[in-house]
């Protein structure tokens, strides 16, 4: 989904906007800290995760062009509920949440954008949750390599792609030898 933005409507926030690189395995939300940044990702593969009882489980994956930060911190200011950790080395560029919801207030183009990214984000969880977490093991996973490009997949470590697939590792290795063997299987769109 897309909504078009001025040239003037972007300038405006790129003067608001600083260029940080981030290490592989730094994290630029965590998990219990109320956060105050949002991110774009200019460069780079990020995953977003939670830690309970000392067991990461993976929630979704950030590339190139997306815009990630923690929603608890961002529209209620509680701590953020996960963390976000570059796979990659990465470049982002930074936009503090107090001068987000400035642009948000004061811009229509940008409030509008965000209306519009915020329905997005809605599909993408409701895609996720129709076809990443139903079904057996086999299934969540070619839908996977259905809605990501090779590219992409072949940058996640494998243990980040079981755990959000909520499979184990074996698993996962097992059915991707499957694959392997018929790539046929992960042909086509998403199957619910």
């Amino acid at each position: 989904m897309f909504y078009p933005v001025s040239d003037s409507s972007i300038a405006e926030m790129k003067r608001l906007m600083t260029l940080r690189r981030v290490a592989k395995g730094k994290c630029i939300v965590r998990q219990g800290v109320v956060g105050r940044e949002m991110f774009y990702v200019a460069e780079g593969l990020f995953r977003n995760y939670t830690t309970v009882d000392g067991e990461e489980h993976t929630q979704w994956f950030a590339q190139d062009g997306d815009f990630v930060m923690s929603m608890f911190s961002f529209s209620r200011d509680l701590p953020a509920v996960s963390s976000i950790e570059a796979l990659t080395d990465a470049k982002v560029y930074v936009l503090s949440f107090e001068d987000a919801r400035r642009l948000i207030m004061t811009n229509d183009e940008w409030a509008r954008w965000t209306a519009i990214h915020l329905l997005d984000g809605l599909f993408v969880l409701e895609r996720r949750n129709t076809f990443l977490r139903h079904g057996d093991a086999l299934r969540r996973y070619c839908n996977f390599v259905r809605m990501r490009t090779a590219n992409t997949s072949n940058k996640i470590p494998l243990k980040y792609i079981a755990s959000y697939l909520n499979m184990t590792p074996p698993t996962l290795s097992r059915i991707r030898s499957k694959v392997a063997e018929s790539p046929g299987l992960v042909a086509g769109e998403p199957i619910p």
